[in-house]
This record gives C-alpha cells, structure tokens and sequence, in this order.
C-alpha cells in the first residue's frame, strides 16, 4: 500500500482528473456540510453496488466524517481489485488542510 498524499497534493490531484475522489457519507451530511470539491458522493451503503462504476485505471482516495466509514470502503473496493486507496479521514480533515468545499 502507498502512503497517502497530502490533502493540498490530493486537491490537486482530484482537479487535474488523476484520483477519483469520493465521498461515503449520507447525502444529509453532505447538504449540510458541503463536500470536498470534485469529490463524488457515493453513500458507504450503496458502495458495494456502485463499485463498479469506479474505474481501476487510477488511485481512489475516499472520506467520510472522521474516517471510520472510509476506511470501510477502502478495504471493500481493495477486495474489488483497486489498488491504489487512501483512506484520508474526514471532511474536517480536508478541510482543516485547506482542502476547497462546494455546497451540495
């Protein structure tokens, strides 16, 4: 396993189409709270069935609100063949380091 990038190096990445960033938490969370900007929403719930829409062709780094429920998710879509995941943590986390939000 790689070691995470930064959250700064991870914003970027995100922008520039080289990550696929996503967001596991319930979508009340994320109107209330926004989510990381280009981060895709897909609830830890409906991951399992979403998972193939990811493709393996790039790193995956997922949050939820403290980190629990990525790391969920980081090992189920290891399971599924990606093999590059990051759990970053949470929201707070991204956007303690400086991370951009867009309002849902």
């Amino acid at each position: 396993m790689t070691q995470c990038p930064a959250i700064t190096d991870l914003a970027r990445m995100a922008q520039a189409g080289e990550i696929h960033l996503i967001d596991v938490r319930e979508l009340s969370e994320l109107q209330s709270s926004g989510k990381a900007q280009g981060a895709r929403h897909i609830a830890l719930a409906l991951l399992p069935l979403k998972a193939t829409e990811i493709a393996t062709d790039r790193p995956v780094a997922i949050y939820c609100a403290a980190g629990g429920r990525a790391g969920r998710a980081a090992d189920l879509l290891r399971q599924m063949g990606h093999e590059t995941v990051w759990n970053i943590g949470g929201l707070a986390d991204w956007v303690a380091a400086g991370g951009p939000v867009e309002q849902v």
